[in-house]
């Protein structure tokens, strides 16, 4: 008499039938993690409309793009401005043509950077205030010295240096001035552009304005 011993369910089935129970259990957790994740982007039904109703949604990427683009041009020109003013002796043309090369390079870094800086703010969100402060704060220096310092080149090395750390003071101010309210706003990890023009402009014409306060008080 020939024993047979215990056998297990899959040892039970046909390789058509194990290939199709596999494809099942594949499709059943790509299911929950899609579950998952829509479950945290639209924590509720509201949270879902609004984001629905989005006419022109901003990534975090484009978003802080788009900051820095304005931050690195709009604050290095009244910083010129306010210098341009202020100067007794005139600006000579080669001079003028530094500050605007200076400018450029500084908002296309702004922007370039902006898109990592993006993405490290939004994996900031979960951390508690106490540490999620501090972090915005450093990326923003951080920020502002790359940017800051790529435009001073054209200065020779004075401009490099006086360019770093003025643009890692202007960039530890400016980024938790927006990337605090950006939370607040966003919905879904976006952004409308009509909360995001109103609230990047807003920050950055109060650094202007504070720019050249400083200078013509």
């Amino acid at each position: 008499m020939e024993y047979r011993g215990a056998t297990s369910f899959d040892s039970e089935l046909t390789p058509d039938e194990s290939a199709s129970l596999d494809r099942r259990l594949t499709a059943l957790i790509a299911a929950n993690a899609e579950t998952d994740r829509r479950n945290k982007l639209y924590p509720t039904i509201a949270i879902e409309a609004e984001a629905a109703a989005m006419s022109r949604p901003l990534k975090p990427e484009k978003a802080f793009a788009y900051y820095g683009l304005m931050i690195g041009s709009l604050v290095p020109a009244s910083m010129f401005t306010a210098f341009s003013i202020s100067s007794r002796g005139g600006v000579s043309s080669v001079l003028y043509l530094m500050m605007l090369m200076t400018t450029v390079v500084a908002a296309a870094s702004g922007y370039s950077f902006g898109k990592v800086i993006g993405r490290w703010v939004d994996m900031l969100e979960a951390r508690p205030m106490r540490f999620r402060l501090p972090l915005l704060a450093l990326i923003g220096a951080l920020w502002g010295i790359i940017a800051g310092g790529s435009g001073g080149i054209f200065i020779f090395v004075v401009g490099l240096f006086f360019g770093a750390v003025l643009g890692g003071a202007v960039g530890m101010a400016a980024l938790p001035a927006f990337a605090l309210p950006y939370y607040a706003v966003r919905r879904a990890g976006l952004i409308d552009t009509r909360h995001f023009l109103p609230l990047a402009l807003g920050t950055t014409l109060a650094i202007c304005s504070f720019v050249l306060g400083t200078v013509f008080r």
